[in-house]
């Protein structure tokens, strides 16, 4: 490591520091280390690190100590030497061959030029943990060097009688032993295990990806919410956490495509993982689907338990996959975080809905509550994947919205229907913290402003205002009887309306207005189009009451007409209803027809 930062330096790096020796304090190469593990310079290193050293075999403390012997002990040099043979590779070779391993002579010196890449110190040092230790053949390798556990893998998978594999000595596991933990040679996964620390972001015990400028550390799943590991995409623009970096540039997770070439294994020409190597894969055939414990179907395989794998749809069942929750300790299937579904969900809604000044407020603490008694599943997914959910949650919690229909409705963008209000909004409503209202006629009213305030002509938006509200509106409040209305219904009217709207234009396109018109009129606007004919309007001219108030509101019409008994067939046989017009001088009724 302190020559990878040597190195950094003297290419340009400024936010790095060299390690001083940790006994002289110089700036020095710390090619030496101490008993401890700690890093020497070569001055240090070579110098008597003790005053009361004494060589171990002959006493001799004059001279600095050389090295260890083959019992682990420190030396001086000629005491080292006089242990030393010639070839300790056909030393090594010759012990090997003594034991009863049931390999050839050559399939050993293979093994042992593998691991010792000819270097006599280090066969010297396997020749001697051989000698001192022959059970290290037989499952004792992780107490020793990284060579001599190589040692025993590679006579392993020589097919060496007696020899087992090297196993972890924390979880049993015959894997690559690539660590070490007190002297104890370890797997990757309980290493990082014992370096685990709590993340400052989501609190699990994970292995440190990086820290912050206060030194606190963060795991590598939080790593993209770190603001020091995040920089402007070179694609895409967005400042993001880097996920690789170009010539051109830094480039995030969204936009780091893998190159895309021939699978060997489907022979497709799709995006590839391995690219480097001579087996370039797809990421299907990355998954080899595999037959499920369970069900015995061959299926891409999502989780492997000691009874076998298991498939997505058996392992939802499966009693290995219920564990203890962290927090409550409830046995169920885990969410994330080691944590259930109603935990996961009220350690998110918490950081959401917590005021700037972290005050706790009664109405916040009763929509966490509502949120989780509906669904914690749900409400986990609703204010973790929708954008506009946390926005909401956010502005309720520092006060910008209102807890209330007309502050949600406020939110929708015109008229459009936004789901997560709806959503958020029939929960409240169910727990009884907002009250009961009709949806579908709220909505309604919404969608007629929307509509009355898009028409340009101040007649015409008169005219529609009246009608929306003083006919049909009116109508199905009457109908209702303080129920609520249907789906149906609301759309019905929209469609009554909006015909309405298509009328009017069409007159004024016709030279008329609704004033003037006349049957012939409202017979050529239904046979130029058969679709016209299947919801007819029912609309009525301005009379004098019909102004509008003081207010801006539109007051109620003259009489409303009815449809009437006269009907006179289309051209397509269909019987459509009247149209009931009152004009100012005179009030008569049209069919329309």
């Amino acid at each position: 490591m302190e020559r990878f930062i040597r190195i950094l330096q003297e290419l340009g790096a400024a936010n790095v520091v060299r390690p001083p020796c940790s006994r002289c304090g110089r700036l020095r190469p710390l090619t030496n280390t101490d008993g401890a593990g700690l890093r020497l310079c070569a001055s240090c290193g070579s110098s008597n690190s003790t005053p009361d050293w004494a060589c171990t075999v002959c006493g001799n403390n004059a001279t600095p100590h050389y090295g260890l012997d083959r019992t682990g002990h420190e030396v001086c040099r000629s005491c080292f030497k006089a242990e030393c043979t010639e070839d300790p590779a056909s030393d090594l070779l010759q012990f090997l061959a003594g034991r009863p391993l049931g390999v050839s002579e050559d399939t050993l010196r293979a093994v042992i030029a593998e691991v010792t890449e000819g270097k006599h110190t280090i066969t010297r040092r396997l020749h001697w943990d051989v000698q001192n230790e022959p059970a290290l053949l037989t499952g004792h390798a992780d107490h020793y060097s990284p060579r001599t556990v190589l040692l025993v893998d590679r006579l392993h998978h020589a097919g060496a009688t007696g020899v087992s594999a090297p196993k972890c000595p924390h979880c049993q596991r015959a894997v690559r032993l690539g660590h070490s933990i007190k002297r104890l040679r370890v797997c990757g996964n309980c290493y990082n295990r014992s370096l685990a620390e709590p993340c400052k972001w989501c609190s699990r015990s994970r292995t440190p990806a990086g820290r912050d400028a206060s030194g606190a550390p963060f795991c590598n799943t939080c790593r993209d919410k770190e603001a020091t590991c995040q920089e402007t995409c070179i694609v895409c623009g967005k400042y993001r956490a880097v996920s690789a970096r170009t010539g051109q540039g830094p480039l995030c997770s969204v936009c780091r495509k893998p190159p895309t070439m021939t699978c060997t294994s489907c022979g497709n020409v799709r995006p590839c993982f391995h690219s480097t190597t001579d087996s370039p894969r797809c990421r299907a055939c990355l998954t080899t689907p595999e037959p499920c414990t369970d069900c015995g179907r061959t299926k891409r395989v999502v989780a492997r338990v000691a009874r076998g794998p298991f498939c997505e749809n058996c392992w939802e069942v499966a009693p290995e996959a219920r564990k203890p929750c962290e927090d409550c300790g409830k046995v169920e299937r885990l969410f994330h975080f080691g944590r259930c579904r109603r935990c996961a969900g009220e350690r998110h809604l918490r950081r959401l809905l917590t005021p700037p000044d972290g005050r706790p407020r009664p109405e916040l603490d009763q929509i966490a509550a509502a949120l989780l008694d509906h669904n914690p599943r749900r409400a986990l997914l609703y204010t973790r994947e929708s954008k506009e959910a946390a926005s909401l949650l956010n502005d309720l919690a520092s006060g910008v919205c209102e807890l209330s229909h007309e502050a949600l409705d406020a939110r929708s963008a015109g008229h459009r229907r936004d789901l997560a209000v709806d959503w958020f909004r029939s929960v409240l409503v169910a727990a009884r913290i907002l009250p009961v209202r009709d949806e579908y006629l709220a909505r309604l009213e919404r969608w007629i402003e929307y509509k009355t305030a898009a028409l340009d002509d101040p007649e015409h938006r008169q005219l529609i205002t009246a009608y929306a509200r003083w006919d049909r509106v009116a109508r199905i409040r009457r109908r209702a009887r303080g129920k609520t209305i249907t789906a149906s219904t609301a759309d019905i009217t929209q469609v009554q309306i909006s015909k309405a709207v298509l009328f009017l234009a069409w007159l004024k396109n016709q030279g008329e207005r609704l004033a003037t018109c006349r049957q012939e009129h409202i017979d050529l606007w239904l046979t130029s189009e058969p679709t016209r004919a299947l919801t007819p309007p029912v609309l009525s001219s301005p009379g004098p009451s019909a102004a509008s108030s003081p207010s801006g509101s539109a007051s109620p019409p003259g009489p409303i007409g009815s449809p009437t008994a006269r009907s006179m067939p289309t051209n397509d046989g269909r019987s459509p209803a009247s149209f009931s017009m009152t004009t100012p001088s005179r009030p008569r009724t049209v069919s329309l027809a």
